[in-house]
C-alpha cells in the first residue's frame, strides 16, 4: 500500500506542551511505555508524524492511538498500531531480515518484556503507595480538569490492580517482585552483549519494546524505584538507551547513568 504523505497523527496522554518534564535531568517524549513503543518506532521507520494530547473532551478509549490522513477511525493499542504502519510499508529492514531462529528469540524476549517487566512497572507504579501519591496519581491523568480527573484516576488504578491481583502481583510478593526483574534485566544484559542493538547493527522492534521500558522506568523520579537502580548496574543497557535517545530523540534530555556494583 502507498505510504501516507500528510503525517499521521498520534494521541497520547499529556498536558498542553509537547514534553513532560519529569524531573530536573530528565525530559521523555512520554512517560507511557506503549506511546514510548510507537514513538520510537515510528521514528526508526521515519514515518511522519505530529503528536495530540488528549484531555477528557477527546479521550479514545484506549492509548496509544493513531488517526491516519483522510480515515476518521481510530487504530489503538502498540501492536495494532504497529502492524498497520508495517501493512503501509513502514517496515524495519532487520525484522525483514529475520531468520526462524531469530525470530523466534525476539517473540520469547518481547513476551517476557510484556507478561514480566510491564506488569513488574505498574506494579511498582501503582501499588507502592508513596509512588501512586507522589507520581502515578498525577501523571495518568495529566490534562484532565477536576472533577474528571478524580473520576479517571481512581478508574485506571481498579482496572489496573485488578490485572497485577490476577496475574499473581501482590504487595505480600513484593520481593520476589523485584527480585524477577533482577532476573529479567540480566537476561537482556546477556542478549545485548556488546552489540549495538539486540540482533547485532540494525534495529528491530524488539529493541524498541526493551528501550520503552528501560527510558519509562529509568526516567522517572519517585521516592520507590528499585528496578531504576538495578537498569544502571547494567552499563550495556544503560549504553543502549542512550545511543537511542541521542539519535531519535537529539532534542530531549534522556540521559541514564552507569552505576557499579560495589
Amino acid at each position: 500500500q502507498m505510504k501516507p504523505s500528510p503525517p499521521i497523527t498520534l494521541y497520547q496522554r499529556g498536558g498542553p506542551h509537547h514534553l513532560m518534564r519529569l524531573n530536573k535531568t530528565c525530559v521523555l517524549p512520554s512517560v507511557d511505555v506503549q506511546t514510548l513503543k510507537v514513538q520510537i518506532y515510528m521514528k526508526m521507520c521515519n514515518v511522519p508524524f505530529d503528536v495530540k494530547y488528549v484531555n477528557e473532551w477527546n479521550y479514545p478509549s484506549n492509548l496509544p492511538a493513531i488517526c491516519l490522513p483522510d480515515h476518521g477511525h481510530l487504530i489503538c493499542t502498540s501492536d495494532d498500531i504497529i502492524a498497520r504502519l508495517i501493512e503501509l510499508g513502514y517496515v524495519l529492514e532487520k525484522d525483514r531480515q529475520m531468520t526462524t531462529q531469530e525470530k523466534a528469540v525476539s517473540i520469547a524476549f518481547t513476551s517476557m518484556i510484556e507478561h514480566e517487566l510491564y506488569l513488574i512497572q505498574k506494579f511498582n507504579w501503582y501499588l507502592e503507595t508513596e509512588n501512586w501519591n507522589s507520581f502515578t496519581s498525577h501523571v495518568c491523568t495529566n490534562g484532565f480538569k477536576f472533577p474528571f480527573s478524580i473520576y479517571e484516576r481512581y478508574q485506571i488504578k481498579s482496572k489496573v490492580e485488578t490485572t497485577l491481583h490476577q496475574s499473581g502481583y501482590r504487595k505480600e510478593n513484593e520481593d520476589k517482585v523485584y527480585e524477577k526483574a533482577k532476573e529479567c534485566l540480566q537476561s537482556l544484559s546477556d542478549k545485548l552483549g556488546n552489540q549495538n542493538f539486540f540482533f547485532g547493527d540494525q534495529p528491530s522492534t524488539l529493541d524498541c519494546s526493551v528501550y520503552s521500558f528501560l527510558v519509562s522506568q529509568y526516567g522517572i523520579d519517585i521516592p520507590k524505584n528499585p528496578v531504576k537502580n538495578d537498569i544502571g548496574h547494567h552499563e550495556n543497557l544503560v549504553q543502549f538507551c542512550n545511543r537511542l535517545n541521542h539519535h531519535f530523540f537529539p532534542d530531549e534530555e534522556v540521559i541514564l547513568n552507569y552505576t557499579p556494583l560495589n
